[in-house]
């Protein structure tokens, strides 16, 4: 459900809707992966109240599920992380780094290992490569 490049909102639309049915009757990792994804793009939209609020319930739903899978929690990890610089916090977003970074270098995620590691470095918090 991405956003039409000639109407952003689409795909805000779709996701909103979706959300909503999740709350009602869906299952609780399903509902924290699209309010994440509705998050990412509302910050792309520079909406950042809602992205925030967005990040807050999906973390919060990765964090009561012990069995959400690592990958999942991560990117959602990363998503509040980027939303963190753009406001202006960076150790809130340093702290979703940290954990973010630990997650993709669990799952063997290199990508997300270096991303998280510069935006660390940028944020000036430096990392062991031999850090869980």
């Amino acid at each position: 459900m991405p956003d039409s490049p000639n109407h952003p909102d689409a795909g805000a639309a779709a996701y909103e809707e979706a959300v909503a049915a999740l709350r009602t009757s869906g299952p609780p990792l399903k509902l924290a992966h699209t309010v994440r994804h509705l998050a990412d793009i509302y910050r792309r939209a520079g909406d950042q109240g809602r992205a925030e609020r967005c990040y807050d319930e999906s973390l919060d739903l990765y964090r009561s599920h012990p069995e959400a899978r690592p990958l999942d929690f991560a990117n959602a990890l990363r998503g509040a992380a980027l939303l963190q610089e753009l406001i202006g916090k960076p150790q809130q977003a340093a702290q979703l780094w940290r954990q973010a970074e630990a997650l993709y270098r669990e799952t063997n995620v290199d990508a997300g290992v270096e991303e998280a590691t510069r935006h660390l470095a940028r944020l000036g918090v430096t990392t062991s490569a031999a850090s869980p």
